[in-house]
Parts: C-alpha cells; sequence; structure tokens
C-alpha cells in the first residue's frame, strides 16, 4: 500500500506528510485519535502513529488541553497492547519518547501504563518486551516523582500466572532500580530493603525453575550494584531465607 497519502482517506485528513501536506494541526491530532480510538486495524495504528508522531514530537509538543492530552496517553496505552508485536513495538517506542521528554505529563497516566508495560513482558518478542522496560525505566527517572510506584507496579507483574511475566518482571525489578532516580541515597536503600530484595526474594520459592533463576541473577545484580546494603538487608532475613538463597544463588551469605 502507499503511505505518501494518494487515495487514503486516513493520510489525507490526517497525517501532515500526507496529500494535503502542511503541519499537523490540533484538529488533525484529534482525527487521529478519533480513528485510533475506534475498531481501528493494524495499517490505521500504524499510520495514526505516523501523525500522532508528527504532531507531539517533530512540530507542537504535548497538547495543551488536558482532556487531549489524557486521551492520547489512552489511546497510546491500547495500541502499545495491540497483538501484532510489530505495532505494540512501534507505539512503545513512542511512549518511551513521551516518558524521556514529558515525564512529568506521563506520570499521571502510570496507572494505565505500568499494567500494559506488564502484559508487554509476557510476549513472545524481545522488542517488545525491551521497550516495555524502556519505558518504565524512563518513567522512574522523572524528576521529583517517586520511583518507588514504578516498581510497586512491577511488582504486579511477579503475580502473574504465566511464568515469563514473572521471570521478565524480576529482571525489569533491578533494571528500573538501578536506573531511577533518588533524592538521596537513604531514600534509594529504603527502596531497596522494603521493596526490591523482599519481593524478589519472594519468588526464590516460585513453582517455575524459570523465575527462581531469574529471581537469582536478580539478586546477585544487587548484590554487586549494593554489596554492603545488600549484605545488611540479607542478614535481617530469617535464617531459612538466607540458606535458600545462599543454595539457590551458590553465594555465601
Amino acid at each position: 500500500r502507499t503511505r505518501g497519502g494518494g487515495g487514503d482517506p486516513f493520510l489525507q485528513g490526517v497525517n501532515g506528510v500526507g496529500l494535503n501536506g502542511g503541519t499537523p494541526t490540533k484538529s488533525r491530532l484529534e482525527d487521529a485519535l478519533t480513528l485510533l480510538d475506534g475498531e481501528s486495524s493494524g495499517s490505521t495504528r500504524l499510520d495514526g502513529l505516523e501523525a500522532v508522531r508528527e504532531f507531539v514530537i517533530n512540530n507542537s509538543g504535548l497538547p495543551s488541553d488536558d482532556r487531549q492530552k489524557q486521551r492520547l496517553f489512552v489511546v497510546a496505552c491500547t495500541c502499545a497492547s495491540d497483538p501484532n508485536s510489530r505495532i505494540a513495538h512501534k507505539w512503545l517506542q513512542f511512549i518511551h519518547e513521551l516518558a524521556s521528554q514529558y515525564g512529568e505529563d506521563v506520570v499521571p497516566s502510570l496507572p494505565e501504563l505500568i499494567p500494559v508495560c506488564i502484559k508487554s513482558l509476557g510476549s513472545t518478542s524481545s522488542s517488545v518486551r525491551k521497550a516495555s522496560v524502556q519505558v518504565l525505566c524512563a518513567c522512574a527517572k522523572v524528576r521529583d516523582h517517586n520511583p518507588e510506584v514504578v516498581l510497586r507496579g512491577i511488582s504486579q507483574g511477579l503475580e502473574s500466572p504465566d511464568e515469563r511475566v514473572r521471570s521478565e518482571a524480576c529482571a525489569a525489578m533491578v533494571t528500573v532500580y538501578s536506573s531511577a532516580r533518588y533524592k538521596n541515597a537513604v531514600a534509594e536503600a529504603v527502596v531497596l530493603q522494603e521493596l526490591v530484595v523482599p519481593i524478589i526474594v519472594d519468588r526464590l520459592t516460585d513453582p517455575s525453575k524459570l523465575v527462581v533463576g531469574t529471581a537469582a541473577q536478580a539478586l546477585g545484580a544487587v548484590r554487586q550494584r549494593a554489596p554492603d546494603a545488600f549484605q545488611v538487608i540479607l542478614m535481617q532475613l530469617p535464617p531459612d531465607t538466607q540458606r535458600l538463597y545462599t543454595s539457590v544463588s551458590g553465594a555465601s551469605a
């Protein structure tokens, strides 16, 4: 199909680089969101992404209207959940761009965004899984925002019936923890002690060997990043848990 816009009513009416040309306008953004909000096909979601991205990234930035801004995030989350991994990947990449450039505006949409990322961790596409972790990392780096909110969101994935989601969530927990911005060293230590380590340690008794292995690797990564803090936390765990960690990881407590 031709992506230049000839004969395609979507591109003619919405995409700023389509047949009509010119700079994308607010009304065209609204048109794109309206089409994407409905029963949009895969090709429409790709074309719509071009139109929305052209408006936001290349020209005008996020809409000033809060309602339209929220609608944009809702539509983006819907399209990022597309069963077609190519479409999901491209929309997750776009959300990552938004989170990196407009983090303060994206944070209010975390309740809708985090479940999408968690579900994406179960994708058979490594590109989709990687993109979802990148989104979570970008959200955890937003200045003056508590990364604990993102980490607690990831912990929901550790309760998933899908072992791939649980395994990937273990790894994502450490990746996001390591890349997050903290107010100070004390704040980071609290997150590590009260959230990251206890949640991952619980997965050492997971019925899936895949998840247990990932949990052990994740704890090893934490130990390497913050050896002194990790040792203190480990010694505060019940003796049986300490022995379990040592046997699973091969590490010396």
